[in-house]
């Protein structure tokens, strides 16, 4: 029972990176600094990993970008001793 919890989980969590790349993939061109705020919390307070997002900077200019800047905004919210501070490989 608790294998199948875990599995469980662990596709959500990978559906739920699945979803977040192709949100992001659309819409970071087109992003303001706000927006891509509530992403960089979206993704520190999830401990998505980074490594399923770096197709982002192998994609066009203004994506990949716009990316490299979200990655700046994550770099705040992931100071030693923050709440939410985590490994983001």
């Amino acid at each position: 029972m608790i294998f199948i919890k875990i599995k469980t989980l662990f596709v959500a969590k990978v559906n739920l990176t699945q979803q977040l790349l192709l949100e992001l993939q659309s819409n970071l061109p087109t992003s303001s600094g706000a927006q891509r705020k509530v992403w960089a919390n979206y993704i520190v307070k999830n401990k998505i990993s980074l490594k399923k997002l770096f197709p982002l900077l192998c994609t066009d200019q203004k994506v990949a970008n716009r990316f490299s800047w979200l990655l700046g905004d994550m770099r705040w919210l992931n100071k030693p001793g923050h709440k939410n501070n985590v490994n983001l490989c």
